[in-house]
């Protein structure tokens, strides 16, 4: 082998090590953000009622930006791993056409309409469409919660009321 093919290797083992770090940081981060927000709400929910005016708006809004920051880093994690992966099927079709990114985007490509109710590209895309639809569900739900929250006087009684009310209907 040349030094370029040895450097080129290395190059790649490194890169995937790369992306793969980023895979796991992207769920901790998912993990941590959700077990904070639900902290935070739970914890605001029991003391909250000592606030008043826009010190309880302000209160309530910081799950939400928790989450907002949280979804831009996120964003940022998968930003850098998909310029990875553009690199690494570039260097994977330099010595072969087999490489985990050249078949990714070589199945895509002639398999796939790009639709969601295409079996294949939901195969290659659903690890991404789960997190986009935790990340929806947590920016929605907290957003919710704190805007009917930070409008009551007691919040903790109107999740009360919220929860008696769909033991109800069930």
């Amino acid at each position: 082998m040349t030094d370029e093919q040895i450097f080129r290797l290395e190059e790649y083992k490194a890169l995937r090590s790369e992306i793969l770090e980023q895979i796991k940081e992207a769920y901790v981060l998912e993990k941590y953000a959700l077990a904070g927000v639900l902290a935070s709400l739970t914890w605001l929910l029991t003391n909250a009622t000592d606030y008043s005016g826009s010190v309880r708006i302000a209160a309530w809004i910081l799950p939400l930006s928790f989450v907002v920051l949280a979804l831009l880093r996120s964003w940022g994690l998968l930003s850098r791993m998909m310029g990875i992966a553009k690199h690494l099927k570039n260097i994977e079709l330099e010595y072969t056409e087999r490489g985990w990114e050249t078949f990714l985007r070589r199945d895509y490509n002639k398999l796939s309409t790009g639709r969601l109710s295409d079996p294949s590209w939901r195969a290659a895309n659903w690890p991404s469409l789960v997190s986009a639809l935790l990340w929806l569900l947590l920016l929605v739900g907290t957003g919710f919660t704190a805007q009917q929250c930070a409008s009551s006087d007691r919040p903790a009684e109107w999740c009360a009321q919220k929860a008696r009310v769909g033991n109800i209907r069930q």
